[in-house]
């Protein structure tokens, strides 16, 4: 009975792939079917599972899907159209053909199963391959199976979308140097040690919170946090406000107005030389022209001829909100053309003496506008227009600041760039963020966990999820908020199914932007190939913090991952610190026993905490046997400098409740 009913399986799918190969061409066009954003010419498709094929056809209509490998799925359109269905893939290989029938046809092209990643973060996963300045990989070899990359185009959304843009490309060099430098290392990692086609999608977006990563349902699941953010309407509306009146001020301030636009007014002593405007502003060595709104005029001679004609005003420079009048009279805004300002002037407005006046308002101080090379054009006429005069209408330093913006508002990333990819199966994600959460390290002990979550929910399963510490560096406050950050980085590995790469060792520059991306990127391949794909031989991580057995006048510090045997870089390995009671931490000299560290100090006879390379720039002295550095860590959960500081609906998006 089975193999009857494999075989009357295996003509149905032969009969769909031929009725739709028939009509291939015309059918393609069809727009009654939209696949979802994935689904794609040129998709990698997850081997040896479930994959599920999803999009949108005719409401309550039955769905066919099917694969060229030979393997079928079924679905219903809900009353919107969207729908769902399953394929079984097999073992890697290509190319192949998804065949969809919703109400309509859609076939898809160029089809590989093998295996599919997720890279997200902000802007340490963001940077591409050609910012890092690296050298290019070499090509794939032609026989090769087929590297995909997709990039998400960067958008918000204030409610959960179900597309995105974005297409799949070749692995070519113009697509690798425009694609995410660590995810790319990542996967050509991955692809040399699995030999399979394999598909990266990029989603990134740079200074972004991990709370735009997290859909509204993800937050909500920790309760203060949801209180606060049920407060960021009323926090935007104070702001809108606020900012209302701060430009009434700014208006009624500015002493330009109303009459420096009219002409022949007698005041010309009044206005000086352009070039005079620039002041000495603070310890600057280039005197700048101030923040606000500085008036600027020209008056020239127009020929009879062209007096009452239509011109153009062409002003250097971008558009940058200026107002512009011609003999009193406003002109229309300005449009920008080759990097010009232009302002049409309507017929009856030019007189034979005509007076332009220019508005610049700026929030921050800056050089002189570019008024050099302005002219007036009408018909083939030109007329250059020189001999500027300004005056300093309002200076901004003699009023209160502009009110601050509220927070970006949260899930907005989730939304838009997150959101539409749910329906796709991948293998696992990783992810690099965390910088822009400095500040609430002690909250983010509790919103990186809750992004895992939400995540692995909306896939409904337990993907794999691997991060990367964030690297030293000095220039956050306040100091000591990035060390916090990278222990809480470190303690989420309680989670099941993640991993974490140390990056200490890679830079200690004045940059947060790490550009070993190709490190960082084989660091965490070597994650997933030791525990995605069970490759035993190897190893994954430096020496993570297990736990402390305290001794007479010393701790024992016990690590995992140290590989047969810790390593010292320096001797004794440097960077530890005990503490008694009183909290207060010294100096300690460490010594390496097998796979476990001894400290000491002669100030603490009795530890009982322990910590290492705790420094906003660690300096690591301590690897095991695969080369990998231990990650910083400490034994206490003592108060630190972050505690208390949470994400606030209110201007600067922090408070310390």
């Amino acid at each position: 009975m089975g193999g009857v009913g494999a075989t009357l399986r295996r003509r149905l799918i032969a009969a769909l792939l031929v009725a739709t190969a028939l009509t291939a061409a015309a059918l393609r066009s069809d727009t009654i079917v939209q696949p979802a954003p994935l689904v794609a010419d040129g998709m990698v498709l997850q081997r040896h599972t479930i994959v599920t094929i999803a999009g949108r056809g005719r409401p309550r209509w039955p769905v066919v899907v099917a694969g060229s490998w030979g393997t079928l799925g079924l679905a219903l359109a809900d009353a919107d159209g969207a729908w769902r269905a399953t394929l079984r893939t097999r073992g890697a290989g290509g190319p192949h053909r998804v065949f969809i029938w919703a109400g309509g046809t859609q076939v898809v092209h160029d089809v590989f199963v093998g295996e599919t990643w997720l890279c997200s973060g902000q802007s340490n996963m963001d940077y591409t391959v050609a910012a890092t300045g690296a050298d290019p990989d070499p090509p794939l070899p032609p026989d090769a199976p087929p590297i995909r990359l997709f990039t998400v185009e960067k958008a918000f959304a204030d409610l959960p979308r179900t597309a995105c843009g974005g297409t799949w490309r070749a692995a070519t060099p113009e697509a690798i140097a425009d694609f995410s430098a660590v995810c790319w290392s990542f996967g050509h990692t991955l692809h040399a040690a699995l030999g399979v086609p394999l598909g990266l999608v990029a989603a990134s977006v740079g200074g972004s919170e991990s709370e735009l990563w997290t859909s509204e349902r993800g937050l909500g699941r920790l309760p203060d946090l949801r209180a606060r953010l049920g407060q960021w309407p009323d926090a935007v509306r104070r702001y809108e406000v606020d900012y209302g009146q701060w430009v009434s001020e700014v208006e009624k301030r500015d002493t330009g107005w109303p009459g420096w636009s009219a002409p022949g007014r007698g005041d010309d002593a009044q206005w000086r030389e352009a070039k005079a405007m620039l002041v000495a502003i603070g310890d600057e060595i280039t005197p700048q022209v101030p923040a606000g709104a500085v008036w600027f005029r020209t008056t020239f001679e127009v020929p009879a001829t062209l007096a009452g004609k239509a011109a153009r005003v062409e002003l250097p420079g971008p558009l940058a909100g200026d107002l512009a009048w011609l003999n009193g009279q406003p002109l229309p805004r300005a449009r920008s053309t080759d990097g010009s300002r232009v302002y049409e002037v309507p017929a009856g407005m030019l007189a034979p003496a005509s007076t332009l006046v220019v508005r610049r308002f700026a929030l921050e101080r800056g050089p002189l506008p570019p008024l050099d090379g302005a002219r007036l054009r009408a018909g083939d006429a030109t007329i250059a227009l020189t001999g500027w005069r300004g005056r300093i209408g309002l200076d901004l330093a003699r009023m209160r600041p502009i009110p601050p913006l509220p927070p970006v508002r949260h899930s907005l990333l989730w939304n838009a760039m997150i959101a539409p990819l749910t329906s796709y199966t991948f293998a696992g994600v990783v992810w690099y963020q965390g910088e822009s959460n400095v500040a609430r390290a002690a909250e983010y002990a509790r919103t990186f966990p809750a992004l895992i979550a939400d995540w692995r929910e909306a896939w409904g399963v337990e993907l794999p999820f691997y991060f990367v510490q964030l690297s030293g560096y000095a220039g956050y406050p306040p100091p000591g908020a990035i060390t916090e950050l990278r222990d809480v980085q470190r303690r989420a590995l309680v989670l099941s199914a993640t991993g974490m790469v140390v990056t200490t060792d890679i830079t200690t520059g004045p940059d947060i932007h790490d550009m070993d991306k190709v490190e960082v990127g084989r660091r965490l391949a070597l994650w997933a190939l030791a525990t995605t794909y069970g490759r035993t031989e190897v190893v994954p991580s430096g020496p993570l913090y297990q736990g402390i057995d305290v001794l007479d006048g010393a701790i024992r510090v016990r690590f995992a991952w140290a590989g047969g045997g810790l390593v010292g870089r320096a001797e004794p390995p440097s960077g530890f610190e005990v503490a008694g009671q009183d909290r207060r931490f010294h100096p300690a000299t460490a010594t390496i026993d097998g796979e476990t560290v001894i400290v000491r100090a002669s100030e603490v006879p009795a530890p009982v905490a322990v910590r290492y390379d705790w420094s906003d720039v660690p300096a690591p002295s301590l690897f095991n046997q695969a080369g990998l550095p231990a990650s910083p860590f400490r034994s206490d959960d003592w108060p630190g400098v972050t505690d208390g500081v949470v994400w606030s609906p209110d201007p600067g998006g922090s408070a310390r409740h």
